[in-house]
């Protein structure tokens, strides 16, 4: 607490975090780094790491409750019942983790803000309740439609349950203060859903600059390479630059008139155009 009182610092709700290896547990743990060197104390609320082997790690204790201090942040990690797969096995992996998450939440210092990871809805509901009940501001990071996806997958059938887990979703949604969707895709489809558009922010994810930054040339590694594949139309300024190092095959979409000449007057390099990718939204 600050003087007088007042909640300050934030924290982080997930079932997925460093140093399990995942596009989740990268993500959030950069964002847990960037806010500590920025001077905001962050605790974090996560499971025992059990990603993706399906048990825990070896070398963990099984305790319901052990906190330690990483990377200068408080974390506070849970046990979980460890399972893989989409069975009954994951749902109750999920739902451990909601129901323990509230003994790493109880201990928690109460913070001004708290950010929840979604999905699971399991997950990520109890949090959202508990730190509504404190007065705390929440904020929901979607990294994924779950519920749709399970239906999409044939987990559950869109029926009555979904029907109900889709309200509960809402009802989770609209009691945010802010909503963040890592794609334009996620943040339209939570609009369609009926999330405020005034607390919904579209956060796509980044990279790290100070680990991805130009270096020097490595003449031994340019020689080494030899396909590019890209996910836009070539333009000119492209194809120079990719036929500087690439030597044999380009992939892409499609590529301008000028890009085509280009790589056409060099020998031995092939262009493979797939044609536009349909729409995953469609």
């Amino acid at each position: 607490m600050r003087r007088g009182g007042e909640p300050h610092g934030i924290t982080l709700v997930t079932q997925y975090f460093p140093p399990e290896r995942g596009a989740a547990q990268v993500r959030l743990g950069s964002i847990v780094a960037d806010l500590v060197a920025r001077g905001h104390r962050v605790d974090v609320v996560t499971a025992l790491p059990n990603y993706p082997l399906g048990r825990i790690f070896d070398g963990w204790s099984h305790r319901p409750l052990q906190s330690g201090h990483e990377g200068g942040a408080t974390v506070r990690r849970v046990w979980v019942w460890a399972a893989m797969g989409s069975g009954v096995a994951r749902i109750v992996n999920y739902l451990s983790f909601g129901a323990m998450s509230l003994l790493g939440l109880a201990t928690a210092h109460r913070s001004k803000w708290v950010v929840v990871e979604y999905p699971t809805l399991f997950g990520a509901m109890p949090a959202v309740i508990v730190a509504r009940a404190r007065r705390q501001a929440v904020a929901v990071i979607v990294a994924d439609l779950w519920i749709d996806s399970i239906v999409e997958i044939g987990t559950l059938p869109d029926g009555w349950l979904v029907g109900l887990l889709r309200r509960a979703e809402l009802w989770m949604l609209r009691r945010a203060d802010a909503v963040t969707a890592v794609t334009e895709g996620v943040r339209d489809a939570l609009v369609a859903k009926g999330v405020d558009p005034e607390r919904l922010a579209w956060l796509p994810n980044g990279a790290d600059t100070v680990m991805f930054s130009p270096g020097d040339a490595d003449p031994a590694l340019r020689s080494r390479l030899r396909t590019v594949a890209a996910n836009r139309t070539l333009d000119a300024e492209a194809a120079k630059a990719i036929t500087e190092i690439f030597t044999e095959v380009i992939i892409a979409p499609d590529a301008s008139e000028e890009a085509r000449a280009i790589i056409a007057g060099k020998k031995n390099l092939r262009l493979l155009l797939t044609g536009a990718l349909p729409d995953p939204r469609a």
